[in-house]
């Protein structure tokens, strides 16, 4: 009795690792954003945060496939939104909202944290060890999109990126 108590809290153990794995593994190289797209890709990526904090994603416009580089940008992009609201911001609650236009596509994150000043971080891009809104930035600019940071302190941080894309 005790060695198959012990041989299923190790079988247990053993699933809630593969799923961590499986999780950090999307999350450094999602194969299904070029399987499935964007729209379940960010679907899945706040499906993981679930126990982190309470996430939704909303979808306005027909959503469609866009050009591979504009999916990656958009998906990194929320990704490290995300990263930041909750490390550094401790969100609570997160929405992505992803807007599909006949010529752009835009995203917007919005979180409940403690926001930050904005002018000051911006201002040690580069020069910190912070590498997330230099990247989300760079991003942008390599798909010739826009990436828009909106924070007040005590009352949370919007993130805004759009991208041409057009039918």
């Amino acid at each position: 009795a005790a060695a198959a108590a012990g041989a299923a809290s190790c079988r247990r153990s053993t699933d809630a690792a593969l799923r961590e794995l499986n999780r950090v593994v999307f999350q450094l190289h999602p194969d299904e954003l070029r399987e499935l797209g964007l729209v379940q890709s960010l679907r899945r990526l706040v499906g993981d945060l679930e126990g982190s904090a309470t996430a939704q994603v909303i979808v306005l416009g027909a959503a469609r496939r866009l050009r591979p580089g504009v999916e990656v940008a958009l998906f990194r992009i929320v990704q490290q939104a995300l990263a930041n609201a909750l490390a550094h911001g401790h969100a609570g609650t997160l929405e992505v909202a992803l807007l599909f236009q006949p010529q752009r596509v835009a995203v917007v994150v919005l979180d409940d944290g403690e926001g930050f000043d904005v002018a000051a971080t911006e201002a040690r891009l580069g020069r910190s060890t912070g590498l997330g809104l230099l990247t989300m930035r760079q991003r942008a600019e390599i798909e010739d999109g826009q990436l828009e940071v909106r924070s007040v302190v005590g009352e949370g941080t919007e993130v805004r990126a759009s991208f041409p894309a057009p039918d």
